[in-house]
């Protein structure tokens, strides 16, 4: 589907900017709203070091309460891989994807630090149950 297309590149490009920025990330959400539109949703916490599970928590709920008004969503966290090519656990950028008309899927962006610099593999999918839709 072009929607899911279009918002797994839009989160990556957010992903990956916030990772090379930061050297890590907290979760983001991002969504298609039905007339086309990128949104973006925070799962703002009040803690100085929120939990990852925490905030992605908040983004769910988030997304569940606004999930009639759109078509695509997508939680992307920092997180660690068994790479299927290697076989070796890699750091990740991990985006569980959902369309409303129930295509879902996990993508994963393994990525590795050298010399100051953030290396991205092929990234690779898995199919997943929907959690919001």
């Amino acid at each position: 589907d072009r929607d899911i297309e279009r918002l797994m590149n839009a989160t990556i490009d957010a992903s990956r900017f916030l990772l090379e920025k930061n050297g890590e990330f907290y979760p983001i959400a991002l969504a298609i709203d039905k007339a086309g539109k990128i949104i973006s949703f925070a799962g703002e916490s009040s803690e100085q070091k929120p939990k990852s599970a925490d905030i992605i928590k908040k983004l769910e709920n988030l997304l569940r309460s606004y999930k009639k008004s759109l078509s695509t969503i997508a939680i992307s966290m920092n997180g660690v891989v068994s790479n299927p090519k290697t076989g070796k656990k890699e750091d990740a950028i991990v985006i569980d994807l959902e369309h409303s008309s129930g295509d879902t899927s996990t993508v994963f962006l393994p990525y590795i630090l050298e010399k100051g610099k953030y290396n991205y593999a092929e990234l690779f999918v898995q199919q997943r149950k929907p959690t919001i839709f």
